[in-house]
């Protein structure tokens, strides 16, 4: 649910907005018949069109099989099936989503509630109008840099001028302030719920030592995050411009500095048992074979295709790992927390 109260006519877009289309054919008052037949039906050969042009898109892709083609219900059940591994608990009606596992206090005055009462639609909010007001500061700093040109924008339905972005951002800003205010006593009311079911069950040191446990490992995921986007933003000019030899030596040396600490984290993750769980064998393989050997990346004037190539692939397997491991844990511990009601 986007909460973003900010809205910037783009003078440069080559097409109306979907609102200004829909705004327009409202103002004709056009009767017409709505049809719920797919888009498709406009097409005289439709599944010749689809076949050439999946062929187009995929002309550069080097595949390792030959690829399958899955149909409408094989599609359906992966996709829910992924939609269930990223989704926490209905109980907690998205209260955990889209945001970082708070650390809980105590509340010295722990009132015994239910966890329906805790978790009002005001509460169920707050985290979804905070990445509103987050994005909206954010555009709104850039559009104190932006060229002059850009004269007016809209903020919650009223035109504005540019001048005043810096009192919009103030106010926008002790409005932050006073929903992670709220946002944060209702994490400490959760915490302190479950911890009082805990303390009945005797299971209070196993309780508290779990969010520790969570709070540390997203700590590293954040770590592993920031190594990732540091290794990308080194090798990415390698694909993106042509590149001198100096620059390329330099990117070489940028990538030996950092890679270490990469193949240490990588071969962290190699160890665990559960790793099968996450990612597919043969990107097990990938990664042994990266962390395996040292590699050089650029040498006599030329840059070594195949090591960057598994440099890449590599990092995008640890990126993939890096995520999906630290939700499965918070997912672990917000199912565990249900046991103690």
């Amino acid at each position: 649910m986007n909460t973003s109260r900010l809205v910037i006519k783009n003078q440069w877009a080559s097409h109306p907005s979907t609102e200004d289309r829909e705004a327009h054919l409202k103002g004709l008052n056009i009767q017409a018949e709505i049809l719920d037949q797919s888009a498709w039906v406009f097409f005289s050969e439709p599944e010749k069109l689809q076949r050439e042009m999946t062929e187009f898109i995929y002309e550069e892709v080097k595949f390792t099989s030959e690829p399958s083609l899955m149909n409408l219900d094989a599609f359906a059940k992966e996709y829910h099936e992924e939609q269930e591994h990223f989704s926490f608990d209905n109980t907690y009606r998205g209260f955990y989503d889209d945001r970082l596992f708070p650390k809980g206090e105590e509340l010295s005055k722990a009132e015994d509630s239910t966890l329906d009462s805790i978790l009002t639609e005001e509460v169920l909010g707050l985290s979804r109008k905070l990445n509103g007001i987050v994005a909206d500061i954010s555009v709104l700093e850039q559009i104190q840099q932006a060229p002059k040109d850009l004269k007016t924008f809209e903020f919650a339905g009223v035109k504005c001028f540019r001048e005043e972005a810096a009192s919009i951002i103030t106010q926008l800003k002790e409005e932050k302030q006073t929903l992670t205010e709220k946002l944060k006593n209702a994490d400490d009311k959760v915490y302190s719920y479950f911890l009082l079911r805990a303390r009945l069950l005797n299971c209070e040191v196993d309780y508290r030592a779990r969010h520790e446990r969570i709070l540390t490992l997203q700590k590293e995921t954040e770590n592993d995050v920031e190594l990732y986007s540091n290794m990308m933003r080194i090798v990415t000019p390698l694909f993106q411009e042509r590149v001198t030899f100096e620059k390329a030596y330099t990117i070489n040396n940028q990538i030996k500095m950092n890679e270490e600490k990469l193949k240490e984290r990588i071969k962290l993750f190699l160890s665990i048992p559960e790793l099968e769980t996450l990612i597919k064998k043969e990107k097990i393989k990938t990664l042994e074979d990266f962390v395996s050997e040292k590699r050089i990346y650029f040498d006599n004037s030329r840059l070594n295709d195949a090591a960057l190539t598994l440099l890449m692939e590599s990092l995008s397997i640890f990126y993939m790992i890096v995520i999906d491991n630290n939700h499965i844990e918070k997912k672990k511990l917000l199912a565990w927390q249900l046991t103690l009601k």
